[in-house]
């Protein structure tokens, strides 16, 4: 079957065939200017949160001021959470957005290999804005943390 008069018959086609050897794909380094970048964006996020949480919730709503017994009893005990909260977001912001300042400054601002002036000056001025924007960072946490329990001052003191 599969062949002249008289010769050997063709041996069955193979089943199972390996794969051919690859090398091994090269390991990809850690992106750390999206990182950088994605850090710094949901720190803006959750600051922009947190300031809509405690405008939205710690003012003073318009039936409020019309009709005084509207508001309940628990009016300034929501308020007073609603900042709370809102301290919250903006420590975590602040926190994300520090972090991906100082990942840009760490891993991502390289000095030029090209050496030239206006590459290195570039590098230079926008590592000394991050450097500013983590300074600020951790000043405005230690601003909440030394004010968490100043502001706002509740009326009649705590009992």
């Amino acid at each position: 079957m599969g062949g002249p008069p008289g010769s050997a018959p063709a041996p069955p086609p193979p089943m199972w065939m390996p794969m051919p050897v690859q090398a091994p794909a090269a390991s990809r380094g850690i992106p750390w200017p999206m990182l950088s970048f994605i850090s710094r964006i949901l720190g803006f996020v959750l600051l922009f949160v947190g300031t809509i949480v405690e405008v939205a919730g710690a003012s003073i709503g318009g039936g409020c001021v019309t009709d005084p017994t509207s508001c309940g009893t628990n009016y300034l005990a929501g308020i007073l959470n609603y900042i709370i909260v809102g301290k919250i977001l903006w420590v975590l912001g602040l926190f994300f957005l520090g972090a991906g300042a100082g990942i840009k400054i760490h891993w991502g601002l390289q000095m030029p290999a090209s050496g030239k002036p206006e590459d290195v000056r570039y590098v230079a001025w926008d590592r000394l804005a991050n450097y500013g924007i983590l300074g600020l960072s951790i000043l405005l946490m230690a601003v909440i943390l030394l004010t968490v329990n100043a502001w706002p001052p509740i009326p009649g003191g705590i009992p």
